[in-house]
């Protein structure tokens, strides 16, 4: 999700990372937890990434939630404190998505309040952490009877939820390894209990950079 970039961060304790973008301040307001006081980058502009094993999987009842080809796409900044994103306007598409029950989903991003965000959290490199916030998304199955709202703490809609990862300035590979806070907000009654309020969620996979160059962080 990022284009190769020069980077070079400052560090701190621990300190609460606000959101930089004003199109999410309304949605993605919980604090991120950083080590990162300042960042510059250079190469900033358009950048592409893809995933071919994109998962999200219900760690309470065991759904898993496979997509075998998401896209996405946002704008890379120049600099900034560790409260501003690195990477904003993030739009992903996913397709190609089937699960285990039931078999196939559609998989919406929820972006009314703004797109998603990518923040750097920690500076150690060459694998630097990073979350993404701003999270929300939809799904839909058996037809639009079963329809999901997954998001974070601040509710169905709400654009809360994160997801947090690595990027590997060697191979140009965004890791999605994992979800703070993401839970089932809403679901319909056609969901026949498969799924259920509350369940626990967590978002996995590989997004190698698609833009040339890809980006390194220094």
């Amino acid at each position: 999700m990022l284009r190769r970039f020069a980077l070079s961060t400052a560090t701190a304790g621990s300190m609460a990372l606000a959101v930089g973008s004003p199109a999410m301040a309304i949605g993605n307001f919980l604090p991120i937890s950083t080590s990162v006081t300042a960042w510059t980058a250079t190469g900033a502009g358009p950048v592409t990434a893809s995933s071919a094993n994109l998962t999200i999987q219900d760690v309470t009842n065991g759904l898993t939630i496979n997509c075998s080809s998401t896209h996405a796409g946002g704008t890379l900044h120049t600099s900034g404190s560790g409260a501003d994103p690195v990477v904003d306007g993030l739009a992903v598409t996913p397709s190609g998505c089937t699960g285990t029950m039931p078999p196939t989903f559609t998989l919406t991003p929820n972006t009314f309040l703004g797109a998603w965000e990518v923040y750097v959290i920690s500076p150690f490199p060459p694998v630097r952490a990073v979350a993404v916030t701003g999270v929300s998304f939809k799904t839909s199955s058996l037809g639009g009877l079963c329809v999901t709202q997954i998001d974070g703490s601040g509710g169905a809609s709400s654009q809360t939820g994160q997801v947090n990862g690595t990027y590997n300035n060697s191979t140009g590979i965004l890791t999605l390894t994992g979800s703070p806070n993401l839970t089932v907000a809403a679901v319909s009654l056609g969901c026949l209990g498969a799924i259920k309020k509350n369940d626990v969620i967590t978002v996995t996979g590989s997004f190698p950079v698609t833009s040339s160059p890809a980006p390194i962080i220094s």
